[in-house]
């Protein structure tokens, strides 16, 4: 059968409980009212002086409570580099010119890097600001996560934060969570 990498199954998690990995990735800062749509591996973007294409794993339009829009452009990565961080900036400058919308890209850090990570970059681009966050997976409480019972944070709490003597313990931990929600996978 198809191995499925992490990667993937964070896209499809995404794809079906989105907001749940938004509202963990923009708060405290933005409080969501909408999710207007979320697209997968969205318009592809050439640009030869600075990276051949350049492709989001996800883009989601949002409106806030304060009804601001503004588009949220979401990688999944194992590996941190400055290099992945500019690609993201250069990304979100096109689309924040295309759409004539504020552009937040966020990268989803799955692993801890040798390196320290900056938190956010910020930039101003043609009228459109573009504020990039860093959600560094491994120093969220695993267990506040799994008392939420949010299904689109379950693929991730195996990564998180946890006190068990091992990772096999917690995520067998995790995976009876799952069992005891009863909720469909």
């Amino acid at each position: 059968g198809k191995r499925f990498t992490y990667d993937q199954v964070a896209k499809e998690t995404f794809l079906k409980y989105g907001k749940d990995l938004l509202e963990l990735s923009l708060s405290p800062e933005v409080h969501i009212a909408q999710i207007e749509e979320i697209v997968p591996e969205d318009k592809e973007i050439v640009m030869p002086r600075f990276l051949t294409e350049r492709r989001a794993d996800m883009v989601s339009r949002i409106r806030t409570k304060e009804r601001e829009r503004f588009l949220a452009v979401f990688e999944f990565q194992t590996e941190y580099s400055l290099g992945k961080v500019m690609d993201m900036v250069i990304y979100g400058a096109v689309r924040a010119k295309w759409e004539g919308l504020p552009v937040m890209p966020i990268m989803i850090l799955l692993k801890r890097p040798a390196q320290e990570v900056e938190a956010s970059f910020y930039c101003f681009y043609n009228q459109a600001s573009i504020r990039m966050k860093i959600v560094n997976i491994w120093e969220l409480d695993g267990y506040e996560v799994l008392k939420q019972r949010k299904l689109g944070l379950i693929s991730f709490a195996a990564l998180m934060k946890h006190k068990e003597e091992s990772g096999y313990v917690w995520i067998q931990k995790v995976l009876k969570e799952v069992v005891d929600f009863e909720l469909p996978l």
